[in-house]
């Protein structure tokens, strides 16, 4: 077929923004194309499939983040003794003596507040 001269030979691909963003992901993951099928050998997992930078990165991500949950629990439990502390000596002070289970629901409802706080003060990314 001759075509004229003045008419393009191919028509122009248009990508929507969606098609871009994947076809950016899949070449920094380094996945094939969606048309060409992942194939899985016995024995092997899709896990085996994502390169070990990424697996990498991704372990890192997970200590960095138990790091802070730990740093703030080292910190919740002292300053919760702390609060015990301060509410037995402020009911003694106006000579109250509350009982083991009133102050243990008391310390109940407020070490959720105060976890909050020192992890959320304590956290440098957040």
């Amino acid at each position: 077929m001759v075509l004229p001269d003045d008419t393009p030979s191919h028509t122009p691909l248009v990508i929507s923004e969606e098609d871009a963003i994947l076809q950016s992901l899949r070449s920094e993951l380094s996945l094939p194309p969606s048309s060409i099928p992942i194939t899985v050998r016995p024995g092997e997992t899709l896990l085996d499939k994502i390169p070990s930078s990424i697996k990498l990165q991704e372990e890192e991500d997970i200590k960095y983040e138990m790091g802070d949950v730990f740093k703030a629990i080292v910190l919740i439990i002292p300053f919760s003794f702390l609060y015990l502390a301060m509410d037995i000596m402020i009911h003694q002070q106006y000579s109250q003596h509350p009982s083991i289970e009133d102050e243990f629901w008391r310390l109940v409802n407020a070490v959720p507040l105060l976890s909050l706080i020192i992890y959320y003060s304590e956290c440098p990314r957040c």
